[in-house]
């Protein structure tokens, strides 16, 4: 939590309401905690898997009253299904929410065959050149 904290890419977009994108979520641990400990207008965890999605937004409803006693910026916290690199789920997502400006990624394949379409999933959310991930 203390690297995410620190992090200054993360908090300047943060900072400025910005949204924030975390692929393979898994649980949500890592979502979750970035969610907690800046002040992002928007956050959305993904995963592939529906019965993850289903817990990550178990996990998302269980600290919805939590978070926003947190933080100062109307905040949405939600999690969604997205298949890496499927056109149709990506244009959707970045419609809802307008893209992301920053994408988290932490320890969600091992897999080198996955590797390009979760870069291209990641070229596609972000929001302009000035996004990371």
């Amino acid at each position: 939590l203390e690297v995410l904290r620190n992090d200054e890419v993360l908090t300047t977009h943060a900072r400025r309401g910005g949204s924030l994108l975390e692929l393979g979520s898994g649980h949500g641990l890592c979502g979750l905690a970035c969610s907690f400990l800046s002040k992002w207008e928007n956050v959305v965890l993904t995963d592939k898997d529906m019965r993850l999605v289903e817990l990550i937004a178990w996990n998302c409803e269980m600290n919805q009253t939590v978070l926003a006693a947190a933080t100062t910026l109307p905040h949405q916290l939600c999690a969604r299904q997205l298949v890496w690199g499927h056109e149709d789920a990506m244009h959707g997502l970045k419609a809802e929410f307008g893209g992301f400006d920053a994408v988290l990624v932490v320890g969600c394949t091992y897999s080198k065959s996955l590797l390009p379409s979760l870069m291209k999933t990641i070229a596609a959310m972000l929001r302009n050149e000035e996004s990371t991930a």
